[in-house]
């Protein structure tokens, strides 16, 4: 997987953690704002993953003279 996929997923994770920090300690209007910073991260992995799968086309394919579909 790429790399920006990984750190945009990590970041998620972390955000998810401090959502549970913030309920463990009460805070819930915080974990509100931690939960929409999670979803805005997880659309950002959706998007480049799909960036990734788009530009995922083996050269063999254009070697065979198979053209790329557009």
């Amino acid at each position: 997987m790429h790399d920006g996929a990984n750190q945009l997923i990590f970041g998620a994770l972390l955000e998810v953690k401090a959502a549970q920090e913030r309920l463990a300690q009460g805070n819930n209007e915080r974990v509100g704002a931690a939960l929409d910073r999670v979803r805005a991260v997880l659309r950002e992995v959706d998007g480049e993953i799909k960036r990734i799968i788009y530009h995922l086309r083996p050269p063999t394919l254009d070697a065979l003279g198979l053209p790329a579909e557009n």
